[in-house]
């Protein structure tokens, strides 16, 4: 369980996963079937949860909070930096967010940090927080799932016997 909770936490997150399934993989003839990974993206990192469209139409309220400009641009991104294969010039030397799910990665959401966007972007757009909060639960990244506080699954999957690494 890779947990995050800075925008810079996510980035690495994508970076240690990565490294934790090719280092098995190199060192111990191992395969990423013997993983069950999940990043969890919380607090800050949640944004990197939804879809391009949401960063399109919200980046620049995400980057208040995060403060993670595109590298490329220095202005706030208008799509999810974290999906961008092959990007070396961000934290997680373009470990993407598909391309570590194709490895059987999975994603949990912050649903309480989900709740915070949604109220930051409704108070910035003139729209209701129930509004975006569906439209951001309807563009979460592929191989993901809601949980009620990414701090509950965290605590959760210790009970369930994962280690943890934080990141960030």
């Amino acid at each position: 369980f890779v947990d995050s909770s800075t925008a810079l936490g996510g980035a690495e997150a994508l970076l240690y996963a990565n490294n934790i399934l090719t280092a098995h993989a190199n060192a111990y003839s191992g395969s990423d079937d013997d993983y069950a990974m999940v990043i969890c993206f919380r607090h800050a990192s949640t944004p990197f949860a939804f879809s391009d469209a949401a960063w399109e139409k919200y980046g620049e309220v995400f980057n208040q909070f995060m403060q993670f400009p595109d590298p490329s641009t220095s202005r706030a991104p208008t799509r999810n930096l974290m999906n961008a294969a092959g990007r070396m010039d961000l934290p997680n030397f373009g470990n993407s967010i598909d391309k570590l799910g194709a490895r059987g990665v999975t994603y949990a959401i912050c649903d309480n940090a989900t709740q915070f966007f949604s109220a930051q972007v409704a108070s910035s757009t003139n729209s209701t927080v129930e509004d975006v909060y569906e439209e951001l639960r309807g563009s979460a990244i592929a191989d993901s799932r809601f949980v009620s506080a990414g701090v509950v699954a965290l605590t959760r999957a210790q009970e369930y016997g994962y280690t943890v690494l934080n990141a960030g």
